[in-house]
C-alpha cells in the first residue's frame, strides 16, 4: 500500500508494527533530475565566489552542462535554451584565456550603432521585446518539432 509517496512495510511482506513504520519511496528519475538542478545551482553559486577567471569559466561550463541536463530531464525549455547558448560562450572565453588573449569586455563598444545617451533605454526595450517574443518563438519551434 502506498500513501503519498510512502510505502507501508506490510506491502513488502514485513509484519506490521503498531507504530506504522514507513519507508519513503522515491521515483529515481525525479530524484536524479532534482539532484542535477541543485548541483547546477550550487555550481552557479560557486562561480560567484570565484576570484580567478579560469576556475570561474570551468565551473560555469560545469553549471551549463548540468543545467542543460536538468532542463532536458524536466522539460524546462527556457533553462535548456539559455544554457545551450551560454555553453559555447563560456568555452570560447576559456579558450581565449588559455591562449593568452582574454576578452576585451562587452562587445558593444562606442562604435556600435546604438551607442550614446539612449543606449541603455534602447537595449532595455530590445531585451524586453526579445524576451517576450523569444519565449513564444521557442514554444512554436518545439511544438512544431513534436508534431
Amino acid at each position: 500500500m502506498t500513501v503519498r509517496g510512502a510505502t507501508l512495510l506490510s506491502a513488502v511482506g514485513w509484519p506490521e508494527h503498531p507504530a506504522a513504520i514507513v519507508v519513503i519511496s522515491h521515483d529515481t528519475r525525479e530524484f536524479l533530475a532534482s539532484l542535477m538542478g541543485y548541483a547546477a545551482s550550487a555550481a552557479v553559486l560557486g562561480t560567484f565566489l570565484m576570484r580567478q577567471m579560469v576556475p570561474l569559466r570551468l565551473l560555469a561550463i560545469l553549471s551549463n552542462v548540468l543545467f542543460v541536463a536538468y532542463g532536458y530531464a524536466e522539460q524546462i525549455y527556457p533553462v535548456l535554451c539559455l544554457h545551450v547558448a551560454l555553453l559555447p560562450i563560456n568555452a570560447q572565453r576559456l579558450l581565449a584565456l588559455a591562449n593568452g588573449n582574454p576578452a576585451r569586455g562587452f562587445p558593444l563598444g562606442p562604435g556600435w550603432p546604438l551607442a550614446g545617451r539612449r543606449r541603455g533605454a534602447i537595449l532595455f526595450v530590445l531585451g524586453l521585446l526579445s524576451g517576450s517574443a523569444g519565449g513564444w518563438i521557442v514554444i512554436r519551434i518545439l511544438s512544431a518539432a513534436r508534431a
